[in-house]
């Protein structure tokens, strides 16, 4: 009913805006726009010339099209210079494909890759590939503008997706929205992240996600040609092998300084043999060397006695894998090996010390060396920011914390019990305490046992061999090979904007990249929304190894990997996330459709620290829908953890099609690619 407006009292009414993409009601006139240009074109100086371009490009709520963008530009010419000029109007422009043109249109290569690095995590937001890993600081302004940028066009894929019909729910909670793996201040939310969160943007504080884009190619888009590709090819590959990696910004500087007769570069750049001790002193570590030579005979006993101290190792990433351009693990063991795997040694004599230079660094020291730039193009500590968020939100890293949270709880529990039966040390009869490790039914052999901490891999036809990963200790520094890996990334996606390339030439791209510290896994999700083929991106999956596609399925999402047409393959579920029960659930439908035992190997547990149940196999209800007529819950489970491997013995493709259009492949269908 219609309200009836009293005729007394007061009303307060608020209004809250989500953020929206501009329209074209936002966009300025092109006589406003001509107006503007013809006060910079007659400022009676360069300085009033500027001030007039930075009123109307610093938070302006008045966007240009390409046209006016250009005209703008060709104002400022000579003054601000491309990168600035360009750099202001972008987030002022209405359409991403403007954006790139104005790019295009006005910036040498070289340049295109300085604004990449210039707009940060704004960048893919604004030039149409939004897909990534975000790890945003809300006191830089680049971050910000990512922030509100990323907002904008989660509410519009939201409203596409779930008012006009294009595509199903691929979320990861079921919500519309593609933020994944939330978390503020390395603590998870306490709700489901929404756009209008950033209406009012925090001052301070960090915030972790991934963003999927669900956005799909306009209908007629075309992958590269070949003679277009074979052209990024050649200058992906020159830009790469390129870069310079010698410029003593990396930890490995350390070590190679800290050979007997070698150098290090220090202060003015002057360049001697550096010993251990030096380096100490260089480090600001110690005074000088007469610290270390004055020591008392008992002090320098005691030293010669003390048994050397483990070089601190740099924990091995949860996402390295086969085929990485350096040892699996960074840490060589034995005799004039340093930390990193760098082979380098020290003269011994009755009173020396094994000298760590890592750990001897001084905090002045890693500044000033972190602050140095890769390729002139960016400094070396944001590519140590971006290695660490991506390195301490693995899938692997999320499941150690989680199984420690809840070993801590289970023992704290155990510890209360005991205190009540007047047992405080919680000692228990070896014969009677701990769990007890459930055992496969027997289809499985004899050598697939499953332990506790058991998770599917691919050794000997079983899926059930890898332990849980470790709780990692905090990372140090990325590998070379790393950074010239996301060097090389920054600049591909310059190159990519507004680009789409097929599964095929995604996979020639893809092994361009080292595979250090989960490269593959960042080289896919850059990749991902310039896919045009996005249902065969099984060709990318099956390259990788078995590591590799479960970190790519933690970024980006089953229900926006899996393709019903192509389900053969392990499958790893957490079902108390709601995309991954959806996904439980197609193949569950597959499974009914299709005649014979299509599920093997399949394995079940409630929580992570608890036994897999022995002899689990396929419950007759998983089939049944999420609620009975009475309102109680059944079907598939809504917790634990699945392994599964499926098979099939008869396909039945009129039952795979129809199941696709519930995953993001079956967009593709929608805009007309096949």
């Amino acid at each position: 009913m219609p309200w009836d407006i009293p005729l007394d009292g007061s009303l307060q009414i608020e209004f809250k805006a989500e953020p929206q993409p501009p329209s074209i009601e936002e966009m300025g006139s092109d006589n406003g726009v001509k107006g503007l240009v013809h006060n910079m074109e007659h400022a009676s100086t360069d300085g009033e010339k500027v001030s007039v371009f930075r009123m109307a490009t610093v938070e302006s709520e008045v966007y240009f099209s390409t046209e006016q963008a250009q005209s703008v530009t060709t104002a400022m010419h000579g003054l601000l210079g491309s990168l600035e000029t360009v750099g202001a109007l972008l987030p002022c422009m209405a359409e991403v494909e403007g954006r790139a043109q104005i790019v295009a249109t006005n910036m040498s290569l070289k340049e295109q890759f300085q604004l990449r690095v210039k707009l940060g995590n704004a960048w893919k937001p604004l030039m149409g590939n939004a897909t990534g890993f975000y790890s945003l600081d809300f006191t830089r302004q680049t971050d910000r503008r990512a922030a509100t940028s990323l907002a904008q066009v989660a509410n519009s894929e939201r409203n596409d997706g779930k008012n006009n019909g294009i595509r199903s729910d691929t979320s990861q909670k079921g919500n519309w929205l593609s933020y994944r793996n939330e978390s503020y201040n390395k603590a998870p939310l306490p709700q489901p992240l929404e756009p209008s969160f950033f209406n009012t943007l925090p001052m301070f504080g960090h915030m972790n996600f991934d963003y999927v884009s669900t956005h799909r190619p306009p209908k007629g888009s075309k992958a590269l040609s070949d003679a277009r590709f074979d052209k990024l090819l050649e200058t992906i590959r020159k830009e790469r092998d390129n870069i310079d990696l010698d410029t003593g910004f990396h930890v490995s500087t350390l070590l190679k300084g800290s050979r007997p007769g070698t150098s290090v570069e220090c202060g003015g750049g002057e360049r001697g043999g550096t010993s251990g001790a030096d380096l100490a002193t260089i480090l600001g570590v110690v005074d000088n060397q007469q610290q270390i030579a004055g020591m008392s005979s008992r002090d320098s006993r005691e030293l010669d006695e003390r048994p050397a101290s483990p070089a601190p190792a740099r924990p091995h990433s949860p996402t390295s894998s086969v085929g990485s351009s350096r040892p699996e693990s960074p840490v060589a063991h034995g005799p004039g090996f340093g930390p990193l795997g760098f082979g380098f040694e020290q003269e011994q004599g009755p009173t020396s010390t094994k000298f760590d230079p890592i750990a001897a660094e001084s905090v002045d020291s890693q500044n000033a060396r972190r602050g140095l730039f890769v390729d002139e193009l960016i400094k070396y500590n944001d590519i140590v920011t971006a290695w660490k968020g991506f390195t301490e939100t693995t899938l692997a890293v999320r499941q150690a914390k989680e199984l420690a949270a809840l070993e801590k709880a289970a023992a704290e529990l155990e510890q209360r019990k005991n205190a009540r039966k007047g047992n405080p040390t919680g000692a228990k009869d070896e014969h009677k305490g701990g769990h007890k490790k459930g055992k496969k039914h027997a289809k499985h052999p004899s050598g697939d046992a499953i332990s506790k901490n058991g998770t599917m891999g691919e050794d000997g036809g079983s899926i059930l061999h890898q332990e849980e990963p470790a709780l990692l200790p905090e990372p140090t520094e990325p590998s070379l090979e790393f950074v010239r890996g996301y060097v090389t990334l920054l600049k591909l996606e310059a190159l990519l904007c507004c680009k789409y390339v097929s599964t095929e030439q995604a996979g020639v791209l893809l092994r361009l990249f080292p595979r250090d510290d989960g490269l593959w896994v960042m080289v896919l999700t850059t990749l991902f929304s310039r896919l045009l083929d996005l249902g065969e991106v099984d060709g990318l999956l099956n390259i990788m190894t078995q590591q590799e596609r479960n970190e790519a399925s933690h970024r980006l999402g089953w229900l926006n990997l899996f393709n019903p047409m192509y389900p053969e393959r392990d499958y790893q579920l957490e079902l108390n996330h709601w995309d991954q029960r959806e996904t439980c659930k197609i193949i569950v439908e597959l499974a009914m459709a299709e005649e014979g035992e299509n599920w093997v190997d399949e394995a079940y547990r409630r929580r992570r620290d608890m036994p897999w149940v022995p002899g689990w196999q396929f419950p007759e209800g998983f089939n049944k829908p999420d609620f009975d007529e009475n309102g109680k819950e059944q079907g598939v489970y809504r917790e634990g953890d699945l392994l599964a491997r499926y098979v099939s013995p008869k396909v039945e493709m009129d039952a795979r099609k129809a199941l696709q259009f519930r995953t993001l492949s079956g967009a593709t269908q929608i805009y007309g690619h096949h």
